[in-house]
C-alpha cells in the first residue's frame, strides 16, 4: 500500500458525500456577501468547481504514483485498453457535440473517475483497498446523517417527504447510499468483530435513510448487491461470514426501527408511511416504469435523427424534441 496516494483518493471518496451531489441545473450568480468556500460547499452557483475539488486529491495520487514510482501495478491488458477507449469516445463525443460546454465538463468527469481507478489499482493493494472501501462507506453514512436530519425537519410539513440530503434528487441519494452500503458489506470480510459491529451501525443509518429516499431503482440495486455479496463470500470462503450476516440482520432490524420510529405519526388521522409508502405503491411503480419507458424512447429517437450531434450531456435539453416527454 502507498500511503500518501491512498489517503489522497480516500479524501476523494469522502468529499464526495459532501459536494458530489451537485449538478449545474441553471445558470446562478454569487452574491457580493457569499464566500466561495460556502458557494462550493453549498454547490448550488459553483456545481463545477464543487466536483474540481473532489477530483484534484486522486489526480494528485495518479501523477503521483505514475511519476514516483518506477513500478506500479496495472489493470489487466483487457481492462487498461477498454478503459483508454472508454475516455477517447468521451473527448471524441465532446468534439461533435453541439453543446461543447456540458460535453467537455462530462468529458473531463470521467477521465478523472478512469484515472481514479488506474490510482487504485496502482497504489492501494489489499490492505489499501479495504480503507478506500471504508472511506466510501464513510462518506455514504455523512451523506446518510444529512438526510435523517433533513427528514427530521420536514416531517412536520410532510411525514412522507423523501429525503435528498447532500444531493440534488432522491435517486442519486438512493444511489450513492447504496455504492456506500455495498462498500460496507465488502470490508466485513476484514475487519475484527468490534469493526463489524461499528460498520453495522453505520449500516444501518444508510438503510434508514435508503429507505427515506424511497427509490425503487437503489432498492433493486441494493438487494442484487446484496445476494451479489453473500454468493461470492460463500465462493471465496470469506473468513468470520456468519457474523458478517448477523451483523447485517441486525442492521436491518435496526433500521427498520429507525425508520418506524422516524415516520410514526403523531395524530392516528394523519397518514405517515415515510418512502415505504411509495416503495409499496404499485400504481406509483407503474407510472414510474412508464416514464423511465418514455425517456429510453425519447433517447433512442434523438440517437436515430442525429446519431453525430448528441454527445455527452446532451439529452436534456433535447429530451422533448421526440414530443414523448
Amino acid at each position: 500500500m502507498r500511503r500518501g496516494p491512498v489517503i489522497a483518493t480516500a479524501a476523494s471518496l469522502l468529499l464526495c458525500g459532501v459536494l458530489g451531489g451537485h449538478i449545474l441545473l441553471d445558470a446562478e450568480s454569487l452574491t457580493t456577501d457569499e464566500p466561495v468556500l460556502s458557494a462550493v460547499a453549498s454547490g448550488q452557483p459553483l456545481p463545477t468547481l464543487s466536483h474540481l475539488l473532489i477530483a484534484l486529491p486522486v489526480l494528485g495520487a495518479f501523477l503521483y504514483a505514475v511519476l514516483k514510482y518506477r513500478v506500479i501495478s496495472t489493470p489487466l491488458r483487457t481492462v487498461a485498453i477498454l478503459i483508454a477507449s472508454l475516455t477517447g469516445l468521451y473527448w471524441a463525443s465532446a468534439a461533435f457535440s453541439h453543446y461543447p460546454g456540458p460535453a467537455l465538463t462530462a468529458a473531463a468527469e470521467w477521465t478523472a473517475y478512469s484515472a481514479a481507478f488506474l490510482a487504485i489499482v496502482a497504489t492501494a493493494g489489499r490492505r489499501g483497498a479495504t480503507f478506500i472501501l471504508l472511506a466510501l462507506a464513510g462518506a455514504g453514512l455523512f451523506s446518510a446523517l444529512l438526510a435523517l436530519r433533513q427528514f427530521g425537519d420536514m416531517r412536520a410539513f410532510d411525514p412522507n417527504y423523501r429525503v435528498q440530503g447532500p444531493w440534488n434528487n432522491p435517486n442519486a441519494l438512493g444511489a450513492f447510499l447504496v455504492m456506500s452500503g455495498l462498500s460496507a458489506l465488502a470490508g466485513f470480510g476484514v475487519l475484527p468483530r468490534v469493526g463489524k459491529l461499528v460498520t453495522g451501525v453505520g449500516l444501518a443509518l444508510l438503510l434508514a435513510a435508503l429507505t427515506l429516499t424511497a427509490s425503487k431503482g437503489a432498492f433493486l440495486a441494493l438487494a442484487v448487491g446484496g445476494v451479489s455479496w453473500v454468493i461470492l463470500s460463500v465462493m471465496l470462503k470469506v473468513p468470520n461470514l456468519k457474523w458478517s450476516l448477523l451483523t447485517v440482520l441486525l442492521a436491518v432490524l435496526l433500521a427498520g426501527g429507525l425508520v418506524k420510529l422516524a415516520t410514526r405519526s403523531p395524530e392516528p388521522s394523519t397518514s405517515a408511511g415515510g418512502g415505504l409508502s411509495r416503495v409499496t405503491s404499485s400504481a406509483e411503480a407503474s407510472q414510474s416504469v412508464a416514464f423511465r419507458r418514455l425517456l429510453w424512447r425519447s433517447a433512442a429517437e434523438l440517437a436515430r435523427q442525429e446519431p453525430l450531434n448528441g454527445g455527452l450531456q446532451s439529452f436534456g435539453p433535447r429530451s422533448s424534441k421526440p414530443g414523448l416527454v
